[in-house]
């Protein structure tokens, strides 16, 4: 190796000792770990729940899930109730179908009955006309 090699290599390691030497205070040191990890650990046991919070939780858990089976209980209800909703609506256009006919009958015989009491008015009337005629006349 000739010595601009070896420089060009000094340089180059002196480089390299100044970039660590840069990163090195950044660089965690086993009792910052270790002082972090016990801070962590403390943290997380005042973060899990206790037994009786999990109880707690447990409970609240099982009450959502029979208020879960309450609804979907009342939504089979609803959609029984749906599925007689299209009945109603059949029933009601059978009724509507009925009644219809009904009043088209009851018309019918309306116009019977008056035709009939037409009849009848003017026997009377051919009767009275007749009577009246027999009649003496009257002086006012």
């Amino acid at each position: 190796m000739t010595p601009t090699d070896l420089e060009a290599m000094l340089e180059n390691l002196n480089h390299r000792a100044t970039r660590i030497e840069q990163i090195l205070p950044t660089l965690a040191t086993r009792n910052d770990l270790r002082n972090d990890l016990a801070a962590l650990g403390t943290q997380l046991r005042e973060e899990l729940a206790s037994k009786s919070d999990l109880e707690a939780l447990g409970k609240q858990l099982r009450e959502e899930l029979a208020s879960k089976r309450d609804l979907e209980a009342l939504g089979k209800q609803l959609r029984e109730e749906l599925a007689s909703k299209a009945d109603l609506e059949a029933l009601r256009k059978e009724f509507r179908t009925e009644l219809a006919q009904r009043f088209d009958d009851a018309k019918h015989y309306a116009l019977v009955l008056h035709e009939d009491l037409k009849s009848d008015i003017g026997l009377i009337a051919e009767h009275l006309a007749d009577v009246m005629s027999r009649l003496p006349p009257r002086d006012r």
